[in-house]
């Protein structure tokens, strides 16, 4: 928890407002939307955006996407290169049991 306290405060987030967001939130989950945080560009009041994101538990958009797909029944490939991904997904066709006679 104490390491949570220490970046939000190097990032110049207010020590009432740190000290309310341990209060009442678990700080595994403020270190969860805080790396989402530092993934975003920009972002104009990140304060608002880390309370919104715990508030709303927002998710990685990649993850997110990955598992919707995945519900649906397709299979992911991501592809990273020079700050883009592509995400391909082809549906997976799922094979009937073989009926006896």
């Amino acid at each position: 928890m104490k390491a949570i306290r220490e970046q939000l405060l190097s990032l110049d987030f207010k020590e009432s407002f740190v000290g309310k967001l341990l209060k009442d939130y678990p700080a595994e989950k403020i270190k969860e939307k805080f790396e989402l945080l530092l993934a975003k560009k920009n972002i104009n009041r990140p304060a608002g955006w880390l309370l919104a994101a715990l508030k709303n538990d927002y998710q990685d958009e990649e993850e997110d996407t990955q598992g919707h797909l995945e519900k649906q029944g397709c299979g992911i490939n991501v592809i990273s290169g020079k700050g883009r991904h592509l995400i391909y997904h082809q549906k997976v066709k799922k094979s009937s049991p073989e009926k006896k006679p």
